[in-house]
């Protein structure tokens, strides 16, 4: 779950929120190093013939490890592991190293981490093992132009829609407060789930109550509804294809939290499912949509789409022709009939208007405007008409000087 600083801002103190969140877990795990050490070196003191395997190491998180280092400590940890990265693009840097455009076995593993479950690995110098639960949570953080540097470097096979965004404010003055009760409550509550371990809840699964599967069944079509979005942004709708399984393993994390301690129970509460269901689409959705319209560009096309739009708001359109868009930008007059309808479409479908129905969908298409964007957008419209007036000027005065 990657934190993005602002683009224009060198620090939003990433790093000491990174180191908070995950300072119980660190604790629990220097913990477990400690005694793993001192029992290996009793293990190492006695005679070779009898003191049998050598102790395995239990872990609850790494730092900075290879694919194969990683399935080594994995193999010995069945409850999974949280990889804590600073700077991410350290990583990623080592899986396109090491696995190139999405082909290597590398890349293919950190792929099959996000599932989690059993993996096999089979290595001539390694020999063969079964890792029971090949599940890492990947947390840390990144500068958005690094990552956008990696997204549009790399093979688009869904790693980068298993990557939930989480972008913070700009950095402000710190102040002298008492910390408070809920750091001492989140503290308490890490260590009491990681104390579980794989064994947590006693049951071998656990499903949704009656109303939490018809919740559930509701959030599904939201989600195909979402996924519609692949009319303008294929990478968007490929995140909203996360969604389900996002869903069900936030009321899992959810249904672990409220239960820890107290009356453990087989089943997913409905208040539980509409609680994930708050978090998923009153914040998850909307870090997402920044990432992938601020970031990458909310269309595939984003530039032309933005060139379109801001034509619109700085004319006051309330229509569009096609005759319209070879008014405006030197890429814009290079489009046909079919790439004008697919602007007008990705527009519509954004809520900027209608385009007209046409029999012969190769035919000159026709935009009308949606009134409420001019409402909506009084600012950018002014600011748009400005930018062109300003450009209009200086060309016209380069256009009279002798070069």
């Amino acid at each position: 779950m990657p934190k993005f600083a602002g683009r224009d801002t060198p620090s939003t103190k990433k790093s000491p929120m990174l180191e908070l969140v995950a300072k119980p877990l660190i604790d629990i795990n220097a913990k477990l190093v400690a005694e793993h050490q001192d029992v290996l070196e009793l293990w190492e003191r006695q005679d070779k013939e009898t003191r049998g395997k050598k102790p395995k190491s239990k872990r609850k998180l790494v730092d900075d490890a290879t694919s194969e280092a990683l399935q080594d400590v994995l193999e010995n940890n069945t409850s999974g592991l949280l990889c804590l990265q600073d700077e991410l693009s350290g990583l990623f840097g080592r899986i396109e190293k090491y696995g190139g455009k999405g082909g290597g076995a590398d890349r293919a593993f950190w792929l099959r981490l996000y599932n989690g479950g059993q993996y096999s690995v089979d290595r001539v110098n390694r020999g063969s093992f079964m890792i029971e639960n090949a599940s890492v949570v990947l947390v840390g953080g990144i500068q958005p132009d690094k990552l956008l540097e990696i997204a549009s470097g790399t093979a688009d096979d869904g790693m980068l829609q298993r990557i939930t965004p989480v972008f913070l404010s700009r950095a402000t003055v710190g102040r002298d407060q008492p910390i408070p009760d809920v750091v001492g409550r989140y503290n308490q509550l890490i260590a009491d789930l990681a104390g579980h371990g794989s064994g947590f809840m006693g049951y071998s699964y656990i499903r949704f109550s009656k109303d939490a599967q018809a919740y559930r069944a509701e959030m599904e079509k939201k989600n195909v509804a979402l996924m519609g979005v692949d009319t303008f942004n294929t990478k968007l709708s490929a995140r909203f294809g996360k969604y389900d399984g996002l869903f069900a393993r936030l009321c899992v994390v959810f249904h672990c939290i409220e239960t820890v301690g107290g009356n453990i129970r087989s089943e997913v509460s409905l208040a539980t499912a509409e609680r994930v269901g708050r978090l998923l689409y009153d914040y998850i959705l909307r870090n997402d949509l920044c990432f992938y319209s601020g970031l990458l560009g909310l269309a595939d096309n984003h530039d032309l789409v933005k060139d379109v739009a801001g034509y619109i708001l700085a004319r006051g359109l309330t229509d569009v022709s096609y005759r319209d868009l070879h008014r405006t930008t030197q890429q814009l007059k290079k489009t046909d009939h079919a790439m004008a309808r697919r602007l007008f479409e990705q527009l519509s479908a954004l809520g900027w208007g209608t385009v007209s129905e046409a029999k012969n969908m190769t035919a000159a298409p026709k935009f009308t405007v949606n009134p409420e964007v001019h409402r909506l957008f009084v600012e950018r419209a002014e600011i748009e008409r400005a930018q062109r007036e300003a450009t209009v000027a200086l060309l016209s005065e380069l256009a009279g000087q002798k070069l």
